[in-house]
């Protein structure tokens, strides 16, 4: 795969499978996907992949809470990515898996500053107050479910195959 002068997604043969892990959302899809499908031999698939809470967390209902109240994208309505892929004639899902749980195991400070990699919380985008504030309110609710300091993730890979329909 390679960019081209333009930065526009090129290939430079034809691959069995793309693999896309917890990126393909941030594309601009009716761009990419008749690229993707032009790279594929016949048969082949782009692989989708992304990450997901096996059960929900003890804190989840007071962090949706701080999430509400303090993120810059007031707007944002969550959605499943292979979903609305399929809902607009975008994709044929061919297949599904799903890896066992495992347990991720997070400093406090590492997973309140993951917050910052998402749309809604981006450094750039709330004044250092706002973000330093969001940082010490999700803290001190971690601390209250987690005083040893860190943070454990019941974690699973969901593995989705598709086909372009473009």
């Amino acid at each position: 795969m390679l960019l081209d002068r333009e930065g526009r997604l090129t290939f430079d043969r034809q691959y069995s499978a793309v693999v896309a892990a917890e990126a393909f959302h941030w594309l601009d899809w009716l761009r990419v996907l008749p690229r993707i499908g032009a790279s594929l031999v016949p048969g082949g698939h782009l692989i989708l992949v992304e990450r997901a809470l096996a059960e929900s967390l003890p804190w989840e209902s007071e962090l949706r809470v701080l999430i509400r109240d303090y993120s810059t994208n007031p707007d944002y309505m969550p959605y499943g990515t292979v979903t609305e892929l399929e809902a607009r004639g975008l994709i044929t899902v061919d297949g599904r898996a799903c890896t066992e749980t495992l347990a991720y195991c997070q400093a406090i400070d590492g997973y309140v500053e993951s917050f910052h990699s998402r749309n809604g919380f981006s450094r750039a985008r709330p004044p250092s107050r706002r973000a330093q504030e969001f940082d010490d309110r999700l803290k001190a609710l971690l601390g209250r479910y987690r005083p040893d300091g860190t943070v454990w993730l019941p974690v699973q890979a969901r593995i989705v195959w598709v086909r372009p329909a473009m």
